[in-house]
């Protein structure tokens, strides 16, 4: 079951070094679902579908999630905004948010692009 666990502990009891050949992304200590919905999302170009995440069949949205926590594949016809739903609610399930406002009202004062990912690191 990984909605809802705090993303700390997920990562360290499941997460994963994976690098996807294809995409040539490397992916540091993530759990395989959370590493496989992104980069299914990745190479189907999902960004098109973002904005249809709202209008999706909740069927579809519920198939992919049991799949998900139980670690199980989805279906690999999928609709790719039923993954953003997905992702969207994966990430609203998280018992902290990834992102605080500090951590937004940080990178306003120093004036980091949100293109600029090393400057984010640092």
């Amino acid at each position: 079951v990984i909605f809802g666990m705090p993303l700390r502990r997920l990562c360290g009891d499941f997460g994963i070094q994976y690098l996807d050949k294809t995409t040539g992304r490397w992916y540091m200590g993530l759990p395989p679902a959370l590493i496989f919905l992104c980069e299914t999302m990745e190479r189907e170009g999902a960004d098109e579908d973002f904005g249809r995440m709202f209008e999706v069949d909740a069927t579809a949205v519920y198939d992919i999630v049991e799949a998900v926590d139980e670690g199980r594949p989805f279906e690999r016809d999928a609709p790719m905004s039923a993954l953003w739903c997905v992702l969207k609610l994966f990430l609203d399930c998280l018992p902290s948010p990834l992102f605080t406002f500090e951590a937004i009202e940080e990178l306003e004062r120093r004036h980091i692009a949100a293109d600029d990912f090393e400057a984010q690191r640092a």
